[in-house]
Order: C-alpha cells, then structure tokens, then sequence
C-alpha cells in the first residue's frame, strides 16, 4: 500500500519497522458509548531519548478507517516523559466520554500522577 511506503520508517532502537500516521480505533462507528465511560489504549515511545510523545485525536465515520486520511483531526494531545529510562517507555490514553466533550488524557505507566489533557467535542 502507497500509504505504508510513504510512512513506514526503522527504529533503530527496537529494530523494527513501524508505519506513522495510523489509526488505533477507540470507539467504532455506531458503537454505543456511555456518558461517563471511559476506554484506554496503550502506547510507546520509540526510544529511551524522546522526550516528548504528541497524539492526535481522529474522527472517522467510515466503517474500518486505517489511515489518517480517512478522518478528520480533532485535536492533540502532547505528553513530556520526564526521564530517559528503558523502564519508563509505556503510556496510557484515556478517552473520557462525557455528554458533549470528549476528554483525552495521556500519562506515563510509571508516573500516572504526571498527566497531560485535551478536550475535544463530541
């Protein structure tokens, strides 16, 4: 696929390929959400060195959306990891979803305290 060429990319520290700019699906189209829910996805960053993570917010009323292409951005969220360690390389995004507001909020696994937060509507 064209977009994978344009995309795909080396990291030199885990060895592998990795491919930018795709979706994580947080909730499907006509799925049911709740007020009050919330859904988490688990991300990591590329390298013990970056210190910064950004994480745009998609919305896509296609069925099966897989590139950034098929959506529309609602937002982004930036985090700031705070050390250069191997340990501390996962995070967690949260996705609260309220009656009109949709709020995002991105934390390191081992640091839950240090919180960076968007909004979005719904």
């Amino acid at each position: 696929e064209a977009h994978i060429q344009k995309y795909k990319f080396w990291n030199e520290y885990d060895k592998t390929w990795r491919v930018d700019k795709c979706f994580s699906i947080i909730a499907r189209k006509n799925e049911e959400i709740h007020i009050n829910q919330i859904k988490k996805i688990y991300t990591r960053r590329t390298r013990p060195t970056q210190m910064t993570s950004t994480s745009s917010i998609y919305y896509s009323d296609m069925e099966e959306p897989k590139t950034v292409d098929d959506g529309k951005q609602l937002g982004e969220l930036q985090y700031k990891f705070y050390t250069q360690d191997e340990s501390d390389m996962d995070s967690v995004l949260e996705f609260h979803f309220h009656d009109t507001l949709i709020k995002a909020i991105k934390y390191s696994k081992s640091t839950p305290n240090e919180r960076s937060t968007a909004h979005t509507k719904r």
